[in-house]
């Protein structure tokens, strides 16, 4: 009766139930938003268009539905991987969140494993692309730069057949899980490469692309591009981005011809950027910037590139505490080093002084001073006489560590310093600001690849034995990651708009809240089913009213709120 007592109105109604009416509780939380979030873009209709089902053989979800499912379970903070989709929905009310008379056992893995195939078949990157920009151009997401860059998925198990999939002939596209560089430090598994691109105020994915675990950037970058600008033209978009990426999109061989406008950071491999960042202060004309930062801008004559020199104090601050520490170590271990050379006898003086001057040439930061001892070794044993001649002279090395303060001044002085590069003269190469607030954005993609591999949402984890349904995958977490952007910067605008304002972890009021802090707000939301076919909302609070009513008339139907 504890449940009779909570939902008790002011005039008391006694109902009798048969143990067939069993009250029944089930989660809701905020996973009513990320329903009204998906419903709100359409994405089941965008889904459903291109990937009809026919509706004559007994079709119990659709497609659209399928791919609804698996990013509510994706923004669940459940820690349910997607494959686990009909587990997470055992305990969560269905019916709300994707239609009437939908039940959890319609999202079973065969079913959800017919959509993968499907998406695959479709195009994976086609069918992102497409759904992307008609939302982006409806809602005007579409920024005037694009942010590239790469990550890496990991993968648990031998994919022995992927292998032999892949030399058969017509498998080229399809990405094949391999060994590869591991940006997670895993170099025992293999992995696939997730392609991104994203624009625009809310850093909303445009383009997404699932490459091979063995994909180097240097060539991906120029491909993704290319194959983005192919797409553009197809759906008539005349949108002229500035593409931003980091240093291996540096490719000389790839941007001599190019038409595009192209920014990023020049690798440090360069001979060009190593006398850049090497060039003294005093012989620098630095143009202060904001916060921090100030730059001089150099114009390439033979390429007709800008470049600009950044030096960031904040950067400085942090890598001279690193290269402290590095300098700390490089000592302890040229001083093991040194006891060691200490300890070799060699035959002349100029020999030892020989090698000590060959071991002194590998100090980076330190200098060395080397004096010779000679010692007299004679044939027998115990104090030699007075005058007898010793057999032979032998001479070791003693050395001195002391730390070099021209080496050591020269390395600090490029701490914090590094070279942007780009083409567009018109636009951004006049101005070295425009060229850094271009190059920060980049951190909007790398947050997207952040959110993907949080062990929060479990996206990353892939346990799938088929490439192409890993491929599949990875666009649905792709749109995952769009649907939490644009939810996210949709929210924050309506706040702005209505100057409204929620707390903030530290009990603050904002009206820029994470949308991760706001779905933990609405912890504590259940459905109450008390009889047949009739169920409350329980757990609703003003707050949590508020932040429904944020997410539209779709939300406030989903929790049953006036909107």
């Amino acid at each position: 009766m504890f449940f009779l007592m909570k939902l008790r109105p002011a005039q008391p109604i006694e109902l009798t139930l048969s143990s067939s009416e069993e009250p029944t509780i089930k989660s809701l939380d905020h996973l009513g938003l990320v329903a009204a979030a998906i419903e709100g873009l359409r994405l089941v209709e965008r889904i459903d268009k291109r990937l009809p089902l026919d509706e004559d053989k007994g079709v119990e979800v659709t497609h659209g539905q399928r791919v609804k499912a698996m990013i509510i379970n994706g923004l669940g903070y459940t820690r349910s991987p997607l494959y686990l989709t009909p587990d997470f929905y055992a305990g969560v009310d269905v019916e709300r969140l994707l239609g009437k008379g939908v039940k959890s056992e319609f999202f079973n893995e065969y079913a959800l494993g017919r959509t993968l195939d499907a998406l695959f078949a479709y195009g994976t990157t086609r069918l992102f692309c497409e759904i992307a920009f008609e939302i982006a151009k409806e809602r005007g997401l579409l920024g005037s730069t694009a942010h590239l860059d790469t990550t890496t998925l990991l993968l648990w198990g031998e994919y022995a057949e992927a292998e032999e999939l892949a030399q058969q002939p017509g498998m080229e596209s399809i990405p094949m899980p391999n060994y590869g560089h591991s940006k997670a430090r895993r170099p025992d598994l293999k992995q696939v490469v997730m392609s991104l691109v994203v624009t625009g105020p809310s850093s909303m994915p445009v383009m997404f692309e699932a490459l091979s675990g063995n994909n180097s950037d240097k060539t991906s970058f120029h491909n993704s591009i290319a194959q983005f600008k192919a797409f553009n033209k197809a759906v008539q978009s005349t949108d002229s981005f500035l593409w931003v990426a980091d240093s291996a999109f540096y490719n000389k061989g790839e941007l001599k011809n190019t038409t595009i406008r192209w920014l990023t950071r020049a690798p440090q491999t360069l001979n060009k950027v190593k006398e850049l960042i090497q060039q003294q202060d005093e012989k620098l004309t630095w143009v202060p910037l904001d916060k921090g930062y100030k730059a001089v801008l150099y114009k390439e004559e033979v390429t007709g590139e800008v470049w600009a020199l950044i030096s960031s104090e904040q950067a400085y601050k942090k890598e001279l505490i690193t290269f402290n520490k590095r300098l700390n170590k490089v000592k302890e271990k040229a001083e093991k080093s040194l006891k060691e050379l200490s300890a070799e006898v060699f035959a002349c003086e100029k020999d030892a002084l020989k090698a000590g001057k060959k071991w002194a040439s590998t100090l980076k930061y330190h200098s060395v001073s080397f004096t010779v001892d000679a010692f007299a070794r004679y044939n027998k044993r115990g104090k030699p006489a007075k005058n007898a001649i010793p057999a032979r002279v032998e001479y070791k090395l003693n050395g001195n560590i002391s730390d070099d303060q021209v080496k050591q001044a020269a390395a600090q002085h490029q701490l914090g310093r590094f070279v942007l590069a780009t083409n567009d003269i018109e636009e951004t190469g006049l101005s070295a600001k425009s060229m850094l607030k271009a190059y920060k954005e980049q951190q909007n993609v790398e947050r997207g690849f952040g959110f993907v591999k949080s062990g929060e949402f479990h996206l990353d984890n892939i346990y799938l034995k088929k490439p192409s349904r890993i491929d599949a995958l990875m666009m649905v977490m792709t749109l995952t990651l769009m649907v939490y952007n644009t939810s996210e910067y949709h929210m924050r605008e309506e706040l702005k708009e209505k100057q409204l304002k929620v707390p903030n972890q530290k009990r603050k009021q904002t009206d820029r809240p994470t949308l991760r802090w706001v779905f933990q707000l609405m912890q504590g939301v259940h459905s109450f089913t008390l009889l047949e076919s009739k169920s409350c909302i329980t757990g609703k609070t003003e707050l949590k009213e508020k932040i429904i009513r944020l997410f539209g008339p779709i939300a406030c139907s989903i929790y049953d709120i006036k909107a």
